[in-house]
């Protein structure tokens, strides 16, 4: 059954090459027209190595040409390869590439047979497909594992899956996701805001919250030597302080200044203690945002296998 599958494809895919590609005339203009007319001339050279089964070649070569002058059709060129030479993980892989990179709204139906085709047959396997892509170059760690950097795509165990992300002079931001069983899936980290706010903003409110608790206990102290004092003046001035006796203006002097400082150290306090507040507030809001996508999944569907028409 799949010997018949890949037979169909490689003749529908030879089909539709020479159908979409130009003539030999028109490649000798591409060829002066820089990165666009080699990514032609290796996207044909694909194709031919392709229907003469030299897979790893043709895989190369739509590779190269890809990186030269990025097409969609390069990802589904790619699928239908990498599925000749019979790796099902990375024909799914590109297939999926192919959906995210802009398929024509005729042919979105038929791509998801072929991802929900090749989704059975990995979780037959016991596996499942997961991409995880994040909106700065990151080193990845699943499971304790560094696995490579963004974007990337691998085969997992069904279940609850760690992640560590870690951007680049960032601080690593730790999160998490479930693979179903059945289906693959996208995983969207963005770190766009947490790495700035790990790398400045919490350790900023850590050190308010610390000027808050020493300004708030100079206020405490000064405040106690301000109120003794107040107390001394008190009984030798008597209440409404006019019946001080000579030389109490020191004594005076130090009371107020003392008391002036309490209540900057307190003023002190309360503004560092509202900073911390809104760091700490803006810290929680700017956790990494995590977007676990879904293929839809339709056991109906399993079983066919349609090949398209391409252009360049």
């Amino acid at each position: 059954m799949v010997k018949a599958r890949r037979g169909l494809g490689c003749a529908v895919f030879s089909t539709a090459i020479a159908l979409m590609l130009p003539a030999p005339a028109a490649f000798a203009q591409d060829a002066e027209m820089g990165a666009e007319g080699r990514a032609r001339s290796l996207f044909e050279r694909g194709a031919e190595a392709y229907a003469q089964g030299r897979f790893d070649e043709a895989i190369s070569l739509f590779q190269t040409g890809d990186r030269l002058a990025p097409r969609p059709a390069f990802s589904y060129n790619l699928a239908v390869a990498y599925e000749g030479k019979g790796e099902t993980a990375r024909a799914l892989e590109h297939y999926r590439n192919y959906q995210r990179r802009g398929v024509k709204d005729g042919e979105r139906e038929a791509i998801q047979l072929e991802v929900a085709r090749l989704e059975k047959a990995l979780a037959f396997r016991g596996v499942q497909q997961v991409s995880i892509h994040v909106t700065e170059v990151s080193t990845l760690v699943v499971d304790g594992k560094e696995v490579g950097q963004s974007p990337w795509t691998g085969e997992l165990t069904p279940g609850s899956h760690e992640l560590m992300v870690r951007p680049a002079g960032k601080a690593p931001i730790a999160t998490g996701f479930e693979l179903p069983g059945t289906r693959a899936v996208d995983v969207n980290v963005d770190t766009s805001k947490a790495g700035k706010t790990q790398s400045f903003e919490k350790p900023l409110a850590w050190a308010l919250l610390g000027v808050t608790g020493a300004a708030a206990t100079a206020g405490a102290v000064l405040g106690g030597i301000a109120w003794d004092r107040k107390s001394s003046l008190d009984d030798s001035c008597g209440p409404d302080g006019d019946r001080c006796p000579p030389g109490s203006e020191g004594d005076i002097e130090t009371f107020r200044t003392t008391r002036t400082l309490s209540y900057v150290s307190f003023g002190l306090a309360a503004a560092s203690a509202v900073g911390a507040v809104v760091l700490f507030v803006r810290d929680a809001s700017d956790e990494p945002a995590t977007e676990v996508s879904l293929s839809p999944f339709d056991p109906a569907t399993q079983g066919f296998h349609v090949s398209l028409r391409h252009s360049f």
